[in-house]
């Protein structure tokens, strides 16, 4: 647990971490529904012979391509929750430059700014940076090539992320995804988010 803080800089910090979990818990919410989208009785559509092929083939496609999405806007919700942390930093230490001044990726942007604009040691496992690294390239397959992974050239991080989490497979160069495979991914981004504040934290005590 994170000890509780006193001073306007980790007051700040503690109300993103409460921010961040409860938007977290809301995506979870939209997980536990997806069972009622694709729930075809609703619409009138019942089992009959010649057609149980199809409406499994339904349900099985709408179902994946609605926790890709799911995937796409949790890397989303992280990009937005670094910006976040970052800019509540810049704003509490007065510090001028800010990560949107930085080139390259997301977490390249992260890292030079907190250890070096900042001076925070970061201290989240190597398996979690790698974890975080996986599903932002899965998020960049599923946008630019709709999941297909016969081009996509960072297909081994797939393939390294589906034997780091379970749910995750990849069946005729398409990727399937489980809805136990994006809760876990959630709460990865949940303990990587969690980590950046309690360095934070640290380097503020």
């Amino acid at each position: 647990m994170i000890k509780e803080k006193k001073t306007s800089v980790e007051i700040a910090l503690f109300e993103n971490i409460l921010t961040f979990n409860m938007r977290l818990d809301l995506l979870h919410s939209f997980l536990e529904e997806i069972p009622e989208f694709i729930d075809v009785k609703k619409f009138g559509i019942y089992s009959q012979v010649g057609r149980d092929e199809a409406i499994s083939y339904f349900m099985f496609e709408f179902e994946n391509t609605l926790l890709k999405s799911f995937i796409v806007t949790l890397v989303i919700f992280l990009e937005s929750e670094i910006i976040t942390y970052c800019n509540e930093l810049k704003k509490q230490l007065d510090k001028t430059e800010s990560i949107n001044d930085l080139r390259g990726t997301i977490i390249e942007r992260l890292i030079e700014y907190t250890t070096k604009k900042i001076g925070t040691k970061l201290t989240a496992p190597e398996e979690l940076w790698k974890k975080i690294d996986y599903i932002i390239a899965l998020r960049h397959c599923i946008i630019s090539f709709s999941g297909k992974t016969e081009n996509f050239s960072f297909v081994k991080k797939i393939e390294n992320l589906a034997k780091m989490v379970n749910g995750l497979s990849i069946k005729d160069n398409s990727v399937v995804l489980s809805k136990e495979f994006c809760k876990e991914c959630a709460e990865i981004i949940r303990k990587f988010l969690e980590n950046l504040y309690n360095d934070a934290l640290k380097s503020t005590s």
